[in-house]
């Protein structure tokens, strides 16, 4: 799975737009042949744009991939999200579980907990064998998503998103920040990108949604996004400048290795 062709993605116009209001530069973009994805020609800046759950992090982050799997299906009319309370491989996930949202979509179910259908499924005859199925791999919860999930993907095909259940430990931002650190922000393909050219400047901007993992995501609910963190995140020192942002919203976070965190709106 590929992003459509050399041109912007959707995330990456939304970023642009966002960057060049607040720098108050023009970006061109610059991602034809695997460069940064945008070029600043009066000024030199770099600028490369990602997500946390996108599939460029899906695709260079193999160690990952029995943990947050995304797989492209021919069979169901719905995105969908899935969270299990274990690690499915996904030859599991693709042969047993996908044939059962089909199931949910022939029923109009288009989200599955424990307080939503669960109770009433298990006296429905042609859903029996799917409640088990779901027990068997430790289903927690099952929607469908919108396409601003799989934004940068090909809009006429669907997707399966699955991760391990959101149980976790919220330790404000800068427990945000360290997990990004591991999860994001050493992406070597995207650090040698930013390496290319003499710029002075290097951007990496990062969108967060409501997809992200919830120890990110909590620290850009509410009021909690005006709490910056404390200490200087550890990323590669050919970075000079990191954005966080909170995608609906338009607000979060930048590091600038100079003037250090600010929030940003």
């Amino acid at each position: 799975m590929k992003k459509r062709g050399n041109s912007e993605r959707g995330s990456e116009v939304l970023a642009r737009e966002f960057l060049e209001s607040k720098l108050k530069i023009e970006l061109a973009y610059n991602d034809v042949t695997g460069q940064a994805d945008y070029f600043c020609a009066e000024s030199g800046d770099l600028v490369e744009v990602t997500s946390y759950f996108m599939q460029d992090y899906f695709e260079n982050n193999s160690a990952h991939m029995e943990d947050n799997l995304l797989i492209e299906t021919a069979t169901l009319s719905s995105n969908w999200l899935l969270l299990f309370d274990c690690y499915p491989k996904k030859k599991h996930v693709e042969s047993e579980v996908l044939p059962h949202l089909q199931k949910l979509e022939i029923h109009h179910i288009f989200e599955l907990n424990d307080s939503s259908h669960r109770w009433w499924m298990k006296d429905v005859s042609s859903l029996t064998a799917t409640l088990q199925i779901f027990d068997k791999f430790e289903l927690v919860s099952a929607k469908t998503a919108s396409s601003d999930m799989f934004r940068d993907l090909d809009p006429d095909k669907r997707f399966v998103c699955v991760m391990p259940s959101l149980s976790y430990s919220y330790s404000g931002p800068n427990g945000a920040i360290e997990h990004l650190e591991e999860k994001l922000f050493h992406n070597s393909r995207d650090i040698e990108k930013l390496s290319a050219g003499t710029s002075i400047r290097r951007h990496y901007f990062v969108w967060i949604n409501s997809f992200t993992h919830p120890s990110v995501k909590e620290a850009f609910l509410g009021e909690n996004v005006k709490n910056l963190p404390s200490r200087i995140p550890q990323i590669d020192p050919i970075l000079t400048d990191l954005w966080v942002v909170e995608e609906e919203r338009k607000l979060g976070w930048h590091f600038n290795n100079s003037a250090g965190w600010r929030f940003v709106f």
